[in-house]
């Protein structure tokens, strides 16, 4: 079993790659897993390059890329990250200073857009977890709750399914922390967000996540 694995979910982002794969290798990351959604691009190409394992993603949306990703390999803990590079490798020791189930990279310094700032704000009301930034994906689980996870169904695939699982966790009795990180400059990829996500909130405060 290795100690960590790196699960990357990607779709067109070899600038991304090509940036944090080298920062991660220097830093002693020998296990790390692409999720690829079909890219077009040289993602997977570059991928390679760096000694990264490639899986093609099953199905669609971003948490189940994380979870397809944690269940094809065995780790003691698996630090999920975006390949667009604005979760930076070098705040992963602040992640890893944590022995919760779940360590969250929570952004403290914020330039964001408007709407950016408003689905932040109403993810924190709708997850009613105390925590400051639960959809955040720059995440650390650790085996136990990346091997329950794998088992459960989610409802939800996009940025609702990161608080889906904070939710599932906290009420399995699982640990959930914190860490504060800062997020650099997006280089590759695009945003997942879209007015489509304020409809997806909207309709979780009705129905909730249970």
């Amino acid at each position: 079993m290795k100690r960590y694995s790196v699960i990357i979910p990607t779709m067109n982002e070899e600038k991304g790659l090509s940036l944090i794969l080298p920062k991660l290798k220097s830093m002693g990351f020998s296990s790390i897993v692409i999720v690829d959604a079909d890219s077009t691009d040289h993602t997977v190409d570059v991928a390679l390059k760096y000694g990264a394992r490639v899986i093609k993603q099953i199905g669609t949306g971003l948490v189940a890329a994380e979870l397809q990703g944690m269940g094809s390999v065995d780790a003691e803990r698996y630090i999920v990250m975006d390949g667009d590079g604005q979760h930076r490798p070098e705040d992963i020791p602040t992640l890893l200073s944590s022995n919760a189930d779940l360590v969250i990279g929570a952004r403290i310094k914020r330039d964001d857009t408007t709407f950016r700032k408003l689905v932040t704000a109403g993810a924190r009301w709708l997850a009613r977890t105390g925590l400051q930034d639960p959809t955040s994906g720059f995440r650390v689980y650790s085996r136990r709750a990346a091997q329950y996870l794998v088992q459960q169904e989610l409802r939800h695939n996009d940025y609702l399914g990161q608080i889906e699982i904070i939710k599932k966790l906290q009420k399995a009795g699982f640990t959930v922390e914190e860490r504060p990180i800062s997020f650099a400059k997006r280089v590759g990829g695009k945003s997942h967000l879209s007015p489509l996500v304020i409809l997806h909130y909207l309709s979780a405060s009705l129905h909730g996540f249970e």
